[in-house]
């Protein structure tokens, strides 16, 4: 399997499982259905641990937020608020989601992400150093190097895989990096161009960001079947 093939698998179960969540979010505010949803075959097509099979809509949306440079949770959210605005109590279809109409309103909601990911790189830079001074109070007999791995590790606090990252990285912690590194990656690329704008001072490692490029480089536009 080609990489943008692992790609796009991927990118479409993302759009799956963001699929579902507001799917269900929406059916139980708009219409009291506190059931479950689980898309139909029509939208699934058939099941394969490597791939899904041509009647599977998701490879389709996955390929139009690659295209696009699109996070599929966001883009989500923005189409199920759009059917809430519009006042329609029917929940869009999956095959609904990934269309040119729509991209205005996503990029809109992507760079509403960006004022939060720059808040968010402002605030774990500063917790990250209080947890650090506090540790160092608190045992003085530990160096500055085990301070920072040592806080770098504690998944109890609120600084998320890619900064951890970013820092092992700075401070050569391997142990850290082979922790962190696949959940820092899939947070990088959601959302590349605005971690390179709004996150460049944490000197962004070219393991992540030069991976990511060349996946997302290398996922062409394809058409998949829709099925409806």
């Amino acid at each position: 399997m080609s990489d943008a093939d692992k790609v796009l698998i991927e990118v479409a179960g993302d759009c799956r499982d963001a699929y579902i969540r507001e799917r269900r979010m929406f059916q139980m505010l708009m219409n009291g259905d506190e059931r479950p949803y689980v898309p139909s075959v029509k939208w699934d097509g058939r099941y394969f641990p490597d791939h899904y099979d041509e009647k599977s809509v998701w490879p389709k949306v996955a390929g139009f937020m690659l295209d696009n440079r699109l996070d599929p949770h966001i883009c989500m959210w923005a189409r199920f608020q759009y059917q809430k605005a519009m006042n329609v109590r029917r929940p869009p279809l999956p095959n609904q989601v990934g269309l040119p109409k729509y991209l205005s309103m996503y990029k809109g909601a992507t760079e509403d992400a960006a004022e939060a990911i720059k808040q968010q790189f402002e605030f774990e830079k500063a917790y990250l150093a209080t947890e650090m001074r506090m540790l160092g109070r608190d045992d003085p007999s530990m160096g500055s190097r085990d301070i920072c791995e040592t806080v770098l590790l504690d998944d109890t606090i609120p600084v998320t895989p890619l900064l951890r990252y970013c820092v092992a990285n700075q401070e050569g912690f391997d142990k850290v990096k082979t922790w962190f590194y696949e959940s820092a990656r899939r947070q990088y690329r959601r959302f590349p161009d605005l971690y390179d704008r709004h996150w460049a001072s944490a000197k962004l490692p070219e393991q992540i960001t030069k991976k990511v490029r060349e996946d997302v480089d290398s996922v062409d536009k394809r058409e998949v079947t829709c099925n409806g």
